[in-house]
């Protein structure tokens, strides 16, 4: 008995030692996140440029870099063509090769930018958010802002479409690359949308906007208006909307994690489900209606 009494002492100790030990880990990683967090903050506040300096950037790289790579190509096709610039433009436009030609020159001018203007600002790389960061994080992040994006987005129609503001919402956003069909002009199309547009739209709003705006503003508020911004710079107004609650959680994941690069990877997540959406809906319909027909009880599919 007296060795029982013992053993059942000690496990209990042992238990509430654990229970304890738990306890001060559970603290100690709370505490880690808020001065993570703390630290993410300060870096967005210490970057060495205003908010006229960041809306400047942003201006002359996302219009004035769409401006020069496809007026550059339409003068190019306009001179050696001998036509008109404004046919030129709708050659330009209806043209994958081509368009991909101008959106590559637009968005290489606007990385180029960025990286041109931290390195004058003597901010460096890590200033634009290029930092490390801790992969298991950020992919929870990542999972959670992108099922928080839908969500909110889902919200947000309903609750505009109960307020019949006239908004439609079955309008397409002119991005272009619709006219793809062969194998090259779909690579071409996700290079340019996948890769091109994430890399260079993030680093230009999230790295040099957002921070500029924090420090000026407030996190909040600089949340709020860099999301807005992204949302005008991508019309028509429902493509807005949508688009500026999806800046939030972009904006988001580059706080929570120090580092811009989980928000390209999520912006491209995006992008990736945009592409499949637009270039392979019939064929995936087809696909699931067909695994419907052959699995049973498939037809919740």
């Amino acid at each position: 008995l007296v060795l029982r009494n013992f053993i059942i002492a000690f496990r209990d100790r042992k238990s509430t030692g654990n229970d304890e030990s738990r306890s001060e880990d559970s603290d100690k990683d709370h505490d880690t996140q808020e001065r993570s967090l703390e630290t993410a903050l300060s870096k967005l506040k210490s970057v060495p440029w205003s908010v006229s300096d960041a809306v400047a950037i942003t201006i002359a790289a996302f219009i004035g870099g769409q401006t020069i790579g496809i007026g550059s190509v339409a003068l190019y096709l306009s001179i050696a063509e001998g036509i008109g610039i404004t046919s030129a433009v709708n050659t330009v436009s209806n043209s994958v090769g081509l368009l991909f030609l101008g959106y590559a020159i637009a968005h290489i001018l606007a990385v180029t930018l960025a990286l041109v203007f931290a390195w004058y600002r003597r901010g460096g790389l890590s200033s634009l958010g290029f930092r490390s960061f801790r992969l298991g994080r950020a992919l929870g992040f990542v999972t959670l802002f992108f099922v928080g994006y839908i969500l909110a987005a889902t919200l947000a129609v309903a609750i505009l479409d109960v307020l019949n503001l006239g908004i439609d919402f079955q309008a397409q956003q002119d991005i272009g690359f619709l006219d793809a069909t062969s194998l090259f002009e779909m690579v071409l199309a996700f290079i340019a949308l996948v890769i091109l547009a994430p890399f260079a739209e993030e680093l230009v709003f999230r790295g040099v906007l957002l921070p500029a705006l924090t420090r000026a503003v407030g996190v909040v508020a600089a949340v709020g208006l860099s999301s807005v911004v992204f949302g005008l710079m991508h019309p028509p107004v429902n493509a807005m909307i949508g688009i500026g609650i999806f800046a939030v959680f972009l904006a988001l994941i580059y706080i929570y994690t120090d580092s811009i690069w989980p928000a390209i990877f999520l912006h491209s997540l995006k992008n990736i489900m945009a592409f499949i959406a637009i270039f392979f809906a019939d064929e995936l319909l087809e696909y699931l209606e067909e695994l419907a027909n052959i699995l049973p009880g498939g037809g919740w599919i």
